[in-house]
């Protein structure tokens, strides 16, 4: 799978875009290198833009039970951005998983960073 780690400082919050066949490998080395970036932490905000990974069952349920989650605090948010499809998935799968932290699915970027910034002071907010 294809995937990119960036701190976007615009959004104030880590961006990890995948497409294709999402492995538990590929999970572990974008959390392996999240974890080199100062700027991340268990606090940390992060949006995870999957809507071109791959069409099958194995992507969401390899989100969903990540080791790593206990990595984060009550607090941190993380956004899932899904296609229709592993939006569903994640929506039946999610009550029988769960993680440390605030973890959604959303299909639409705009909601997703809205929900991520919810709580955050206006003069801490992205421009």
């Amino acid at each position: 799978m294809p995937w990119t780690y960036t701190y976007e400082v615009t959004l104030s919050a880590s961006v990890v875009v995948a497409s294709g066949e999402l492995t538990p490998a590929d999970l572990n080395a974008s959390f392996r290198q999240a974890l080199l970036d100062p700027q991340f932490g268990p606090h940390s905000r992060i949006l995870y833009d999957y809507r071109h990974i791959a069409e099958t069952g194995a992507s969401i349920k390899n989100v969903l039970t990540f080791r790593y989650h206990q990595y984060f605090s009550p607090t941190a948010r993380r956004a899932l951005l899904l296609s229709g499809a592993h939006f569903r998935e994640f929506e039946n799968l999610r009550p029988h998983h769960p993680v440390s932290g605030q973890l959604r699915a959303f299909t639409e970027r705009d909601d997703a960073l809205d929900w991520l910034h919810d709580g955050v002071p206006p003069w801490k907010r992205p421009i």
